[in-house]
């Protein structure tokens, strides 16, 4: 059985973030950003922002197109 793709990039970035073994502050830091900001966006508290969401794309390894796939479900 799959486990189902995170829907909002706020927790793909908390998915990917827990993938690479990545704590809030170590990845907040990565990529330039308050700790802050970092978790408001991961439980949906902040609207994403492109330059944060870059900066994280960047730290994570990812693109930030990934951070908008919707899952099969939204299809």
């Amino acid at each position: 059985m799959r486990t189902p793709i995170p829907r909002t990039p706020g927790s793909r970035v908390r998915a990917l973030r827990h993938l690479k073994g990545l704590t809030l502050a170590q990845l907040a830091k990565k990529a330039r950003l308050v700790e802050s900001t970092v978790f408001r966006l991961e439980v949906g508290d902040r609207k994403p922002n492109p330059i944060h969401l870059k900066a994280l794309a960047d730290a994570l390894g990812c693109s930030v197109k990934y951070l908008y796939i919707p899952s099969r479900d939204d299809r």
